[in-house]
């Protein structure tokens, strides 16, 4: 059995909504998330920005990730995304969020 890492993500309202009306409130979501991180390539999908300090303050909230959840990944699977936010400059909660997007936002 692979060893399993559990952290914290905060979800855009449009990414949370779009994975659980995906998958209609069924099954395990960390599972979605890794089929999802799997079958998009994370080096070239566009990244969602949000904002922070004082534009985060003025933002809708529709732009902030503000859903919070546990994702349960094999650990070389948060390795390789981990990898590809550091590459990238940005943080895991941004990859998983554009990767949401980006295998679901086009069904």
């Amino acid at each position: 059995m692979a060893e399993i890492k559990t952290f914290p993500v905060r979800l855009t309202p449009r990414a949370n909504d779009l994975l659980r009306s995906a998958y209609h409130y069924r099954g395990d979501l960390s599972s979605q998330i890794a089929s999802i991180l799997d079958m998009v390539n994370l080096d070239k999908i566009e990244l969602t920005r949000f904002p922070t300090g004082r534009a985060a303050r003025d933002s809708k909230p529709e732009d902030r990730p503000t859903m919070k959840t546990s994702v349960r990944l094999p650990v070389a699977l948060y390795d390789k995304v981990k990898t590809v936010a550091d590459k990238r400059r940005t943080s895991v909660n941004a990859i998983v969020n554009s990767a949401i997007l980006a295998g679901l936002g086009t069904l």
